[in-house]
């Protein structure tokens, strides 16, 4: 039997776990991880969805996230983003290959195959802008029918009331997607190569950090969190739990190192 971690507004463990047949009866809150696969083709962005299962508990055979899966009580995020693709659709990532972008709060109850369903729940969403091929890709067939690729403004737009019924996409999950890509482009980012995300813990000037790195050469893509606030912008003091650094991967030693030699520590 699985179980997850119950958890605050803010995804947060509260230290009780609760089974998933529990969560789904109950609506009691949980995490999930969220991985958009996204490619550029025609100057327009396309995103991979899934086709989920006509087995499944929640939304059989309707089009969803490219990989989504519930955080095991006891997990971290990013390393249940990693294991659901590749347990999914075959894809191995590094967990530099996979680019936070936001989290967003999901409650509703519905009803499946004649059963109540009541979900509560955090999700964490990453991005994923390695090439893929669908021929490549070996779908986990007891969760997914069938993949494709879809033009992301269509998509939004067939997920906006009213919803087209082919269609379970999280809008919450759009929208973070699309706000990201959008921070990309204007950045000059969206075909960098993969960022590493540092994560600041002590209280500091994200203006301060983000002044320093500039001068050594470094570009930073900077995005606060806690306290609900994972929209919060790019520079400015951050909440309690601290603060989001991304940097280009071949430079992410050099600016842990800058951070560090001036005492600010790094995990």
């Amino acid at each position: 039997m699985e179980y997850f971690d119950v958890c605050d507004e803010y995804g947060v463990p509260t230290g009780e776990t609760v089974s998933r047949e529990m969560a789904h009866n109950k609506g009691i809150r949980h995490r999930t991880s969220h991985v958009w696969i996204v490619r550029k083709k025609d100057g327009r962005y396309q995103v991979l969805l899934q086709r989920r299962s006509r087995d499944k508990d929640s939304f059989p055979g309707m089009l969803d996230t490219s990989s989504a899966g519930h955080i095991p009580a006891g997990a971290e995020p990013l390393d249940s983003a990693i294991r659901e693709l590749h347990e999914e659709l075959g894809i191995k990532a590094e967990p530099e290959d996979l680019v936070y972008a936001g989290q967003f709060h999901d409650q509703y109850e519905l009803e499946f195959h004649g059963k109540p369903f009541r979900d509560d729940e955090v999700t964490n969403i990453y991005v994923y802008r390695k090439p893929v091929h669908l021929a490549d890709l070996v779908l986990q067939k007891e969760e997914i029918e069938s993949v494709g690729w879809y033009d992301l403004e269509e998509t939004i737009q067939k997920c906006t009331e009213p919803r087209d019924p082919e269609y379970c996409v999280p809008t919450g999950g759009l929208k973070i997607l699309s706000q990201f890509l959008s921070e990309r482009t204007e950045q000059g980012q969206e075909d960098s190569e993969p960022r590493r995300l540092i994560i600041l813990n002590n209280r500091i000037e994200a203006e301060h950090i983000a002044e320093i790195l500039k001068e050594s050469g470094i570009p930073t893509f900077i995005k606060e969190y806690g306290l609900g606030s994972l929209y919060g912008s790019y520079l400015g003091m951050f909440g309690e739990s601290g603060l989001h650094i991304y940097v280009p991967d071949q430079v992410y030693a050099a600016a842990k190192k800058i951070l560090e030699e001036m005492g600010i520590h790094t995990d």
